[in-house]
C-alpha cells in the first residue's frame, strides 16, 4: 500500500483517480484551495485539506503541501489540474519529501503555451501544426480581410475561453487586453474534433485513450466522452512523450479533416479521458514504466450526467434530438455518482454553490472562477 496526495480535488477527474487508487488498496489524501471540492465527499478519501491558493500565495501553497506530505508520510504527489505548473516549479523542493508525478517546469510551461507547443511536435509522427502567427492585440484588426479564415486565441487559455472562432471587429474589441498583449491568429481548421488523455513515466507511454467530445457547454468543455481509437494520435503521443522524456498526465486536442490531423492544443495535466480508464490500475500506470495499458481497448462512454440533465436535455429537446440524447445518456457511465460511494447529488449542488458565491464575489463568470485561483498564464511564479 502507498499513500497518495492528489491536488485539484475540485475536478471530477480527481474523484475518478481517488476511487481507483482506493480500490487498489492505497490511501488517498486530497488538497484544494476550494472549501467544498467535489472529490472531498468520496468514501475513497482518507482525509482532505484546504490549502492556500497557488496562483496568489505560491510559497504558502507549497509549504502547505510539504506539511501534509511530512505529517502523513505521503509517498506520491499527483497534481491533476492547473496547479501542476506551481507544483512542477517547486518539484526539486517537493521531491525531497516524496515522489512528484509531473514533468519539469521548463517543458511543461512550453507545452501549455498555445504557440510554443507547435514547435515541439517535430519528429512526432503525422500530426500537423496549424499555421499560426503571434500579433499584438492593437494590430489584430490589420488582418480583418482574413477574419473568415482565422481564429484568435490567447497564448494561455483553457476550456475554450479567450478563443474567438468566428472573428469580427466587435468581438475583438471586447477582449480585455492591453495594446501590447500578444495573441495568436491561427488558421481555422474545420473537421472532426478529437481529445486524448495519456500517462507517461520517464518518456514511456503507460496509458492512452482517445475520445470524441460530445454535448459541449457553449462550444467548449464537453460533458460526454465517447471513446474511439485513432492510430495517428496514438503514435504521435507515444513519440511526443518519448522525445520530451515526459512524466505525468498529458492531454491533447486535435481536429482531423481530409488534409490530415491538426494539433490544436496541449494540456499537460489530467483531462476527462481518465474516466475511460477506470477499470485499470492507475497507481501502477502512474509510477511503473513497465505497466503499459493496451491502448486499442475501446471502453464504454462516460458523462457528467447531472449537467447532461440540467444543461443539455432542454437544448436537445429544442433541437428535436431527444432520442439520440437518451440513447447516449443511458449507455454512459456517470463520472460523479457510483455504487458503493456516497450520494453526490446534494454535494454537487454544494460545490456549485461555492462557485456561484465566488462568481458573485469576484464579478467573474462561473467558468472563470472554476480555475481562477489555480491557473497559470505564463507570468513569473514567486
Amino acid at each position: 500500500m502507498s499513500k497518495f496526495l492528489l491536488t485539484g480535488a475540485r475536478a471530477p477527474v480527481t474523484l475518478e483517480i481517488s476511487r481507483n487508487l482506493a480500490k487498489h488498496n492505497h490511501e488517498v489524501y486530497l488538497a484544494d484551495s476550494l472549501r467544498f471540492p467535489i472529490a472531498k465527499n468520496s468514501n475513497s478519501i482518507k482525509k482532505s485539506f484546504y490549502v492556500r491558493q497557488p496562483r496568489f500565495k505560491y510559497a504558502a501553497f507549497i509549504d502547505d503541501l510539504i506539511d501534509i506530505i511530512i505529517k502523513h508520510k505521503i509517498d506520491y504527489l499527483i497534481p491533476t489540474c492547473e496547479e501542476v505548473f506551481y507544483i512542477s516549479h517547486a518539484k526539486d523542493k517537493l521531491s525531497k519529501c516524496c515522489n512528484v508525478i509531473c514533468t519539469d517546469f521548463n517543458s511543461i510551461s512550453k507545452m501549455h503555451d498555445k504557440y510554443t507547443i507547435l514547435s515541439m511536435i517535430d519528429g512526432c509522427g503525422g500530426v500537423i501544426a496549424p499555421g499560426t502567427k503571434i500579433v499584438k492585440y492593437k494590430d489584430v484588426n490589420n488582418y480583418s480581410s482574413l477574419f473568415e479564415k482565422l481564429i484568435l486565441k490567447k497564448r494561455f487559455c483553457r476550456f475554450g475561453t479567450d478563443v474567438i472562432v468566428n472573428l469580427d471587429a466587435k468581438k475583438v474589441s471586447k477582449l480585455k487586453l492591453s495594446d501590447d498583449d500578444e495573441v495568436l491568429l491561427q488558421n481555422k481548421i474545420i473537421g472532426e474534433e478529437y481529445c486524448s488523455y495519456s500517462v507517461a513515466v520517464d518518456g514511456v507511454l503507460t496509458a492512452h485513450c482517445t475520445y470524441l467530445p460530445r454535448y459541449r457547454l457553449s462550444g467548449s468543455a464537453s460533458l460526454y466522452f465517447k471513446p474511439v481509437f485513432n492510430n495517428v494520435i496514438y503514435e504521435f503521443v507515444k513519440l511526443f512523450v518519448k522525445k520530451h522524456r515526459y512524466t505525468g498526465q498529458i492531454s491533447f486536442d486535435f481536429i482531423a479533416n481530409t488534409k490530415g490531423m491538426f494539433l490544436i492544443e496541449c494540456n499537460p495535466r489530467a483531462s476527462s479521458g481518465v474516466h475511460l480508464l477506470s477499470d485499470d490500475n492507475l497507481a501502477s500506470i502512474f509510477v511503473d514504466s513497465t505497466n503499459i495499458v493496451d491502448a486499442n481497448v475501446v471502453r464504454d462512454p462516460a458523462a457528467i450526467k447531472l449537467l447532461m440533465l440540467i444543461m443539455m436535455l432542454p437544448l436537445e429537446v429544442a433541437k428535436f434530438n431527444l432520442n439520440t440524447w437518451w440513447s447516449d445518456f443511458k449507455i454512459a457511465k456517470d463520472v460523479i455518482s457510483m455504487n458503493g460511494d456516497k450520494g453526490f447529488f446534494l454535494y454537487q449542488i454544494i460545490s456549485l454553490a461555492e462557485l456561484v458565491y465566488l462568481s458573485i464575489k469576484l464579478k467573474k463568470s462561473m467558468r472563470v472562477v472554476a480555475t481562477y485561483d489555480i491557473e497559470w498564464d505564463g507570468d513569473n511564479i514567486v
